[in-house]
């Protein structure tokens, strides 16, 4: 570990962040919680959970914005740590890459420094390399910048929170109008949530698996009893599966490589609809399909939303997202630019809202 960052913490809902990185690989993200921090000795307190952390005498970059570094700050170099007080609105001579640009503080110069870091175009690839964390995802690629007099200036997080209506770090999921946080698909699938994935022979099938298992899969745990599933029953179950969603094969037994593209995505649907299931995330369901099984997905969809099954589906087929949805969400820089219902909903305001230049 060669340095740790921390984001410190103001108290409830705020929660303090600390990220490592080792070279040129970032750890994942490591939060605790506001509500769980003593205010009142939030510089020591604060401290022992940076030290529990740290390795390798690692450098302990605080963030003093906001003013809640302050104490934490104290606190380490009271103790000898090596720590430095970061401030990012201090100004900066910093430029970027090729030289031509200047930012207008130490902020806006990170952000285009990391932005210019990932570029996989750059010769030898990018040079780091970030944990699979959303949150940290949502915080690099929500701003935007802006020329200034005094250079490139980030847009500042209190701005991005007010356009995404959300803080860029924190988002919240219902479930039947109730927050939900789902340790793992497993409990999401229990709850009633399925998803279909985008790229199916990669994501949702193992393609020498037969067609029965690749179908049954999704249900063994509403038949086993004891821990031991009934072949019988799994054997109507799937075939009846099969019969309902017009899967064309030699039988059960078939591989499920060896069906077309229409047939394996068919499969998949009957995989989880078999659940019957509450909500349904379709990712381009209808990629890689014939004209044939094409309809047959699209009238699928409709009978779900028809039984008041909530469907999302997400699909670079304009026309597709047009003709199947009775809501459509743009996204432009990574949050929502439009919601588009009834006359709004044409390609022509959908494509302006995934430019940013769609006004109501």
């Amino acid at each position: 570990m060669c340095s740790i960052g921390v984001d410190c913490s103001g108290g409830g809902d705020d929660p303090m962040i600390m990220a490592a990185r080792r070279d040129g690989w970032y750890a994942p993200l490591v939060e605790v919680p506001g509500k769980e921090i003593p205010m009142d000795r939030s510089g020591a307190h604060c401290a022992g959970l940076v030290v529990s952390q740290r390795r390798d005498r690692a450098m302990v970059v605080v963030d003093m914005g906001g003013g809640y570094g302050g104490p934490l700050y104290e606190h380490l170099k009271a103790n000898e740590v090596e720590v430095y007080p970061y401030k990012g609105a201090e100004g900066t001579t910093r430029r970027s890459v090729e030289g031509k640009l200047h930012f207008a503080n130490k902020r806006s110069a990170a952000y285009w420094a990391f932005r210019e870091a990932l570029d996989p175009g750059q010769p030898g690839g990018s040079p780091i390399a970030l944990p699979r964390d959303q949150k940290l995802l949502a915080d690099l690629t929500a701003p935007t910048f802006e020329p200034t007099p005094n250079g490139i200036r980030v847009e500042p997080k209190e701005k991005v929170c007010e356009r995404l209506g959300r803080s860029t770090d924190r988002g919240e999921m219902r479930l039947h109008g109730k927050p939900w946080r789902p340790a793992g698909a497993d409990e999401s699938v229990k709850a009633g949530l399925v998803y279909v994935p985008e790229e199916r022979k990669r994501q949702g099938l193992v393609l020498d698996h037969s067609l029965g298992a690749s179908i049954s899969i999704g249900f063994t745990d509403l038949l086993a009893r004891w821990g031991l599933i009934p072949r019988r029953a799994e054997e109507v179950r799937v075939g009846h599966a099969m019969k309902a969603f017009g899967i064309r094969s030699t039988g059960q037994d078939q591989p499920v490589g060896a069906l077309s593209g229409g047939n394996q995505q068919k499969t998949i649907l009957a995989r989880w609809l078999e659940r019957e299931p509450a909500v349904i995330v379709l990712d381009e369901p209808t990629r890689g399909v014939d004209v044939g099984a094409k309809a047959e997905i699209h009238a699928l969809i409709d009978r779900l939303a028809g039984q008041g099954k909530a469907v999302l589906l997400i699909s670079s087929d304009l026309p597709e997202v047009l003709g199947m949805s009775d809501r459509v969400l743009v996204m432009c820089r990574g949050s929502i630019s439009a919601e588009l219902q009834g006359g709004a909903m044409t390609q022509e305001n959908a494509i302006l809202a995934a430019s940013g230049m769609y006004e109501v």
